[in-house]
């Protein structure tokens, strides 16, 4: 079940972006392990100034979290964030990612702007810098070298005797 929200937000994030539009998601998670306190009024005040949120969005998202509080604190944030990140976007772009082999790069370039999404979200790194040096401090290798690594491992397995059967 998780696998198709994944791929339904994907594919309604690239259908906007092909269209030119914004979009923004926000996952409200009362066991998300970050060591702050969130204001709401400062929430909801950047939405409005920052992401033009208004109307229905906005009256949604106000009734969401009014009167709610959290606090839950973790020793080290980013390693918490930084695991949750590759837990459920990297398996997401490692799966089946053999068949990818041969697509044409525009396709490939969708991956890999999730993939790019993901770095950025863990770095915080604005859209403007690089996300090659991210990549590398992360090792992970981009999509079209994950989809080659990938056969090139299943075919050594199959050379030598220890792919599964």
């Amino acid at each position: 079940m998780l696998t198709c929200v994944v791929i339904l937000l994907i594919s309604d994030f690239l259908a906007a972006d092909d269209r030119g539009e914004v979009t923004f998601l926000t996952l409200l998670d009362p066991s998300a392990a970050f060591d702050i306190v969130v204001d709401h009024h400062i929430l909801l005040d950047r939405l409005y100034h920052f992401f033009s949120l208004r109307d229905q969005a906005q009256s949604w998202i106000t009734s969401f979290i009014s009167g709610r509080t959290q606090k839950v604190g973790v020793r080290n944030q980013y390693t918490t964030f930084s695991t949750v990140i590759v837990a459920l976007v990297l398996p997401r772009l490692d799966y089946c990612n053999s068949v990818l082999f041969g697509l044409p790069a525009n396709l490939i370039q969708r991956l890999q702007s999730v993939q790019n999404i993901a770095a950025r979200l863990i770095f915080r790194i604005r859209w403007s810098e690089h996300i090659t040096p991210a990549l590398i401090s992360l090792h992970w290798l981009r999509i079209p070298e994950r989809v080659f690594f990938k056969l090139a491992v299943m075919t050594y397995r199959s050379i030598h005797g220890t792919s599964p059967s």
